[in-house]
């Protein structure tokens, strides 16, 4: 069973953001709002899951080892496809979005799927504003931390949501390889070339209309920009130490889960590189570690 915060961690109270920011998260919900609509319509294989498939990788499962039994929160679940997975895999779970139509959906597959599982609307820097309980796993991977404006409220929820001694897993998308001009299909010929800060400015990045297609379906574009914030590996792994969590692993990773430049390939192992004549570059990382006893 899940447990209790214990009282010294006190209700901070609503996110405290500017306007631009505010404005940024509404613009990022619409567009989450019009990919989930579209996923849950057949870009995503949900009867697929709900034959017993899922989407969780390989790599993943290995790094966050077993978790039979015990209490997880999936931060930024989307729809629920891998916080369901994870429940089949044996841990009690809930998940948690910003997006009002991925909790809602998220509620009807557990349904359809007679899947035991929790999920809550809220953005995840104001969770301590809608539950206090505590877990034995935080989960979130892929595409996850650019969305947040800023990373010490995240590591310091991260912190606040575990039992002492338990463990966070993160698997993200590298900052470095967010760095790259993505406006077009990086070959040998064209080559790689930094477009963007690697640290974070504070601003917002608004995405290009032709990056705005999803992720799922690059045919399908919503027709609604998204805004982003980069955020250095000091940074984020900076979060998670000023929150007390011990990190026991990381590992930096030559391929994505997806294609998210143009001109990646697939390889047989089911992972997208940079095209053949490019030098291997940090694509994505992983991070796995645990609360303190006394954090």
């Amino acid at each position: 069973m899940n447990g209790r915060r214990p009282e010294h961690w006190l209700n901070a109270g609503p996110m405290m953001i500017d306007s631009d920011t505010e404005s940024a998260y509404s613009q990022n919900r619409d567009w989450w709002e019009s990919i989930t609509r579209h996923h849950i319509n057949g870009a995503m294989d949900i009867e697929g899951f709900l034959r017993g498939d899922y989407s969780l990788r390989g790599y993943v499962l290995e790094e966050l080892g077993g978790i039979n039994g015990k209490s997880l929160l999936h931060l930024q679940c989307h729809f629920g496809l891998d916080t369901l997975a994870l429940a089949r895999l044996g841990a009690q779970v809930t998940g948690v979005d910003f997006s009002p139509t991925a909790v809602q959906k998220a509620r009807e597959l557990a349904a359809r799927a007679n899947i035991p599982a929790r999920f809550v609307e809220s953005n995840v820097l104001e969770l301590g504003d809608t539950f206090q309980d505590e877990f034995d796993v935080v989960f979130t991977t892929h595409g996850v931390v650019g969305w947040l404006h800023e990373l010490d409220s995240w590591g310091k929820v991260i912190a606040s949501s575990l039992k002492p001694g338990g463990l966070v897993y993160i698997s993200e998308f590298h900052p470095y390889m967010l760095t790259i001009d993505d406006l077009g299909p990086i070959t040998a010929e064209t080559g790689m070339k930094v477009r963007y800060p690697y640290f974070n400015t504070g601003a917002a990045f608004e995405s290009q209309p032709s990056q705005s297609s999803d992720y799922a379906d690059p045919n399908f574009n919503p027709g609604i920009e998204f805004r982003f914030w980069q955020h250095s590996l000091s940074e984020i792994i900076g979060s998670l130490l000023q929150a007390g969590i011990s990190i026991e692993y990381f590992a930096e990773h030559d391929y994505t889960v997806s294609p998210i430049i143009g001109g990646m390939v697939r390889e047989s192992d089911g992972y997208h590189r940079m095209a053949p004549g490019l030098p291997r570059i940090p694509q994505m990382y992983s991070i796995r570690g645990r609360k303190l006893p006394h954090a």
